[in-house]
Order: structure tokens, then sequence, then C-alpha cells
């Protein structure tokens, strides 16, 4: 494999390029400059030669080798040989197949994180679906067929009354009491369906959404299209727009946030369908990546992290119908709610972090709307009403949620056109028993009470308003970052570290034969140690690898010594070859390296080991503490 994984991760962020082209263009509006820019294209080309030369000397990935070394002697290509023969083809990056294709790669970093993808079950026809209702005015609504028209319409109904007398029949629904926050959907629209499946500490949550306001012109002629159907919003209709999917690890803080491709009108997704893993469900998987790949969104095109930014990525509002959001009575609450999405807790300083390297070039950058991801959570130190159970945030929780909760305007929210404009629409789609019983949502208890809104609620809704860009403003606030770093291995955060470092020496019969050179005697030292990648507690989590340095000290008589080192990279253990699957284990796997070395009685041989966590993110790697082992030369002599 010749494609240099570690350019990337090593040289990426290094290097901020220049301009050179339209400096040059420039110069040629300047006749007299013509020489020196000849002699600059000459030096260009020279100086990116010899860059191009040293970056593939030194950062080099094929089958069987991946090391750096600061000196060049005749031993090096035989030692890149002899290592790889000695150890196999261990020397790999996670996820690192197939680096330009934006799907195939996100979905390999994300199931090196999170251990699995569900199986092909995993969709909305699932018998644990929950399917998204709406009200107007207090009734609950759904799409029906009328028996005395013979349409399908919708039919608004008191909550838990099964007789159609007491039922009233609409063709349309213009208004509702709890519209979508979501933005880019339909407000009221209703039968889209939510479901949840755990895998360990994971929650797989999929949202089929129906919604036309989303879609693309198509071609004349589709009217016959899934969209335009009589029954489009009814339950049993499997036909929808946006296919969304999030997962969460609920120990380690990680989240992938996935989308669907937005499809043309003539097109569509439908719940029936198997689920696609993102890069299928392994390497290898041909099949299932080439699906993928037409099946997901390779632009990342939705800012997810702005939304689920509340240090858990379950957004819970009255128009997902959870029990007692939204409605005072507790016979409302019972008959309008469903509880697929949990209701946890979560602390400004819990972990929270975005996996998927695509997503966050795309979406967390600083001409986003995500500006960087640097939004902050917060708490506020006088009052505990609506942070007890919530981290509001600087982002769209503390900025639109909190403010829709309360039934109030964010005066920030209304600076550009498009914020005026969806503040209008969702006051307009919003029916007047919605504004007066089921807007003012939060806290769940606190309801409707004006007192608790104006008086209690206000210090929290202060600290959203500020909208600060730095840790230090109005400090009683109590902000943290929202999106945190990647942890390293062996830390404060991944206690996980190697165990058990050992080291030794092959005997002499099953060394390899004296250097080419006759100078001295070839011997292999084996190192080996002991790892759990335990974070998260996924059995078959694959995101870190290892590196050890080499250090060998040469003194001949009076000379002074000659320090030289080597870096071998990208150390997997035994039998996890060249873009295999990870076996899923609960205990430690052993690791084992042998390095050819030089078996001079006056060499000292030093060697480093040193975890690496690959982030998939934009942040490269995360190395932990380097550990040093100790060989005494006379074993190898």
């Amino acid at each position: 494999m010749k494609t240099a994984i570690l350019k990337q991760v090593y040289f990426k962020q290094v290097y901020e390029p220049v301009n050179v082209f339209s400096i040059m263009e420039g110069l040629f509006k300047e006749q007299r400059y013509i020489p020196l820019i000849l002699v600059l294209l000459m030096v260009l080309g020279l100086g990116l030669y010899f860059f191009t030369v040293t970056l593939t000397k030194i950062h080099t990935i094929d089958s069987h080798s991946n090391y750096d070394t600061d000196f060049n002697d005749a031993g090096d290509e035989e030692f890149m040989d002899e290592l790889g023969k000695l150890n196999g083809d261990i020397f790999w990056a996670p996820a690192s197949k197939d680096l330009d294709s934006p799907v195939t790669l996100s979905g390999d970093q994300i199931r090196s994180v999170f251990g699995e993808f569900p199986d092909e079950t995993f969709n909305c026809a699932d018998e644990d679906a929950v399917s998204i209702h709406i009200e107007v005015n207090g009734n609950q609504v759904k799409l029906e067929h009328d028996p005395i028209t013979g349409k399908e319409r919708f039919l608004h109904c008191p909550p838990n009354v099964f007789s159609l007398s007491q039922c009233k029949w609409t063709d349309v629904i213009d208004q509702c009491d709890k519209p979508s926050l979501a933005g880019n959907v339909n407000f009221c629209g209703t039968a889209s369906r939510i479901v949840k499946r755990s895998i360990g500490p994971v929650d797989w949550m999929l949202l089929c959404r129906k919604s036309k306001d989303s879609i693309k012109e198509g071609p004349e002629g589709i009217e016959s299209a899934p969209v335009y159907a009589e029954n489009y919003w009814s339950r049993d209709n499997p036909y929808f727009r946006l296919y969304g999917m999030i997962g969460y690890n609920n120990v380690s803080g990680e989240v992938a946030f996935i989308d669907g491709l937005v499809r043309n009108v003539s097109d569509h997704y439908n719940w029936n369908d198997p689920f696609i893993a993102p890069g299928g469900t392994g390497y290898n998987d041909i099949d299932g990546r080439a699906k993928a790949e037409k099946f997901y969104d390779p632009k990342n095109s939705v800012d997810c992290h702005t939304c689920h930014d509340n240090k858990q990525p379950w957004i819970i509002t009255p128009h997902l119908n959870q029990p007692g959001v939204g409605y005072l009575d507790a016979h409302r609450r019972k008959a309008f709610s469903n509880s697929i999405i949990p209701v946890v807790e979560s602390v400004p300083s819990q972990p929270y972090r975005i996996i998927g390297s695509n997503y966050v070039e795309k979406r967390c950058n600083e001409e986003s709307l995500g500006k960087g991801c640097r939004g902050l959570a917060f708490r506020s130190s006088k009052t505990q009403y609506c942070t007890q159970c919530h981290s509001l945030t600087t982002l769209n929780t503390g900025r639109l949620f909190s403010f829709a909760a309360l039934n109030k305007t964010n005066p920030k929210m209304m600076l550009g056109h498009l914020q005026e404009k969806f503040w209008k629409e969702l006051k307009k789609s919003t029916t007047g028993f919605g504004l007066n019983n089921g807007t003012t949502w939060m806290p769940p208890r606190a309801g409707h009470d004006q007192f608790f809104i104006e008086e209690k609620a206000k210090p929290s809704i202060d600290c959203a308003l500020q909208y600060p860009l730095t840790f230090s403003e109005e400090a009683e606030c109590e902000y943290s970052r929202i999106f945190t770093d990647c942890p390293i291995p062996g830390g404060e955060i991944d206690t996980f570290r190697p165990t058990n470092l050992r080291a030794g020496y092959l005997p002499g019969e099953a060394r390899s034969a004296a250097n080419s050179d006759g100078s001295g005697r070839r011997g292999v030292a084996v190192l080996e140690w002991d790892y759990k990648n335990g974070y998260g507690q996924i059995p078959g989590r694959d995101d870190v690898r290892f590196e050890v340095r080499m250090e060998s000290v040469s003194s001949r008589g009076n000379v002074s010594s000659e320090l030289r080192k080597r870096i071998i990279r990208d150390i997997s253990y035994p039998g996890h070859t060249l873009f295999s699957e990870p076996e899923p284990t609960e205990e430690e796997r052993n690791y084992m390296l042998n390095l050819p070395i030089n078996c001079q009685a006056d060499d000292e041989h030093r060697f480093y080991l040193t975890p690496v966590r690959y982030c998939f993110d934009t942040s490269g790697v995360a190395k932990g503490k380097s550990m040093e082992f100790s060989v005494e030369n006379k074993e190898c002599n």
C-alpha cells in the first residue's frame, strides 16, 4: 500500500499554503518582472521536488513497514525488508483504506470508535419504532381514511377518545400546538418515525422524517411520486424525505452525525428497506461500501452539532412528544408522550466529541454556522432551575430552544433575515392553544408559571444572550467548552495504558544472517506489552496504534558516542493485519514487535513505547506518555 497516510496526519496542520500563483498573476502584469518570475518558478520547482522526496522518504507506508530514520546507511533497505518478514502486515493506520471517499472514510472511522453499526434490520419499520404525531388545539391528529368522503383526511380526536362522534375531520393542517424547531422541514409534518437501538453503551437513533419543504425540483410528470400520494402523511405510508442517524456512546460522550442524501422529488426513502452501514460492515465489504457511497451525503451538508449541542445528542422538545413536556395536565401528558429518547442529565464539563474527520472539516470550520465548533456550555450560579438537568449553550440550545421553551423571541437571533423569517413562520404555524398552553414547556413542571419565566429563568437566559467568546467573561455563568478534545491514551480521561512491558533477544539460531557489509552480527530484539483499548467500553474499538522509538548508542574506544534512532509507527497486535477487522474482546491484547538490530559488543540499545490515538477529527493524533524498555546488550551478543 503506497498511500502516505502519515503525510496527512503529521504535515496537514503544519504547513500553511502560500498562494504563489496569485502573487505571480500580479507580477505578470508588469513585463519587467518576467525574468524574476522564471527564476521563481525554477526555485519553486526544485523546492517542491526536494520537499516531495524528503516527505516520501521520511513518511512512507507500504504493506510491511512504516518507520522514520535519522541516518542513512547501507542497512536501511535490509532493515525494512526484515522488519516485514519478522512481523507481517501489522503496520497500518486505522480507517486508512479509502482516504478519498468521504462516506466510506467516515464509516471506517466511526466503526473504529464505536465498534460496529447496527445490522440490516435496523430501520423505521422496526417494531420498536415510534410514530411522531402532532396535536392541534389539544387534540391528537393523524391522517386516516374518511369513510364519508372516501378520501384521506386529518382526524382530530381528544386524548384517549375512540369514538368518531367526538372527533372532527379537516383536509389540511396549517397550524399545530407544538411545531418542529428543526428548520428546513414542515413545521407541522406528521407520521415521521424514530427508532433507537442500543449496542452496549452506544445508542443508535434513526429519524425517518416526512417533509415536503426540502424537495428539490424534479422532472415533469412526477405527480405519481410517493411524496405526492394522497396518503403521504399517513403512518402506513413508508415513504419519507429526510434520513438522519446519530450514534452516541453514553460512557465516552463520543457522537457521530450521519445524513442521507437530500433526494430529488421523484426519488424517496422507504423505511422498509434494509439498513446500509456507512463504509459497509468492514474494510472488505465491497458491495456494502459501494451502496453506502450512493446513499449517504458526502458533503455533510447539515450543521447537526449546532442543535445537538446539549452535551448529549437528544433534542427533547414537545414536537417529539416527550412525557411531561408541554402539558401540565397529567392525563394529556400520558396520552401524548413516548419515551424512546432517553431523558438524562447533562453536565457542562462532561466529554462530548464528534467522530468523523469529514464532518468536522466541513461543518466546524470558521466559515460554517458552527464557527469551528467553539460553542460553550454553561450553568448559572444564580439559579439551577433551568440548568439542574440541562447544559444550556451558546449554540442553538441556548439561543433557540430555551427561548422557544419560554415562548420568547431571542433578539440576537433576529439580526439576520433567515432567523427573522424562521421566528415569524414558527409563530404563524403555532395555534393559539399552543401559544397559551403548549409552547411554554420548560422546565416540565414549572410549565406556565409566569413568575418562574420572568424571575427564576432570567439568569440562565441572560447567559445565552451574552454569547461569550472566551471562558473569562461573566464567570458566574460557569462556562465550559461544548466539544472536548481527543482523549490521550493513558491520560486523565482515557486511563487505559500499556502494561507488563518486557524485552529480550531471540536466541542465536533464530537470528538472521550477518550484515551485508560484514561489519557485525545481526540480532533480533523482541518487545512485548499488553494493552486494552477500553475507552468507552467498546470490545471492538480500534483507534489506537503504537510507535516504538529505537535508539542505538555506539562507542569505539576513545571515540565519542554516536546516537542513531529509528521510529516504527502504526504497530498493531499480531494477527490484526492490514485492513482486517479486530476481534472483539474484554481482555488485554498481547502486542509483540520483533526488531532487527546490530549486535556489536559496544552497542547499547534503548526502546521507547508510545500509544497513539487516531482522533478522526481535524486534530490528527493524540499521543500518550512514552514508556521505556531496558535491554542489556550482553544478551544480544
